[in-house]
């Protein structure tokens, strides 16, 4: 996936145009997205939701209202993939340790689950 800046432009860039219908040189990094023509707030909006769908992320809505440029938009992406990146190595240890341990009632559980054989011909649930 896009991780720097100008990759992440780029693709910005190009999901605009897509979008918009436009061709790439009517924007530049600084353009402001509120002056590009054909840019009305649910276009605007639908262009946020292309770039969360392309990165899997969420934007805040401050920051989604709050960005006015193309470079806006890339670093708020840059700064969320970051976090998540970041967030996802120092929940990794803790979500292996969660997931292999059970506490005594989720284990008597799984033992009352497991089904019990009685006898040949298959088995039954205590």
């Amino acid at each position: 996936m896009d991780r720097n800046i100008r990759d992440i432009q780029t693709t910005i860039k190009g999901i605009i145009c897509r979008e918009l219908q436009i061709a790439p040189q009517v924007i530049t990094d600084q353009s402001s997205l509120r002056q590009i023509p054909g840019i009305e707030s649910l276009k605007f909006l639908r262009v946020i939701l292309r770039v969360e769908e392309y990165y899997e992320i969420e934007l805040e809505e401050t920051v989604v209202f709050g960005v006015d440029t193309l470079n806006d938009i890339a670093v708020a992406v840059a700064s969320c993939l970051e976090a998540e990146n970041l967030q996802a190595r120092q929940l990794s240890p803790v979500c292996d340790q969660k997931n292999l341990r059970l506490t005594q009632d989720q284990q008597a559980t799984v033992s009352f689950i497991q089904p019990k054989t009685a006898g040949v011909g298959g088995g039954r649930c205590a």
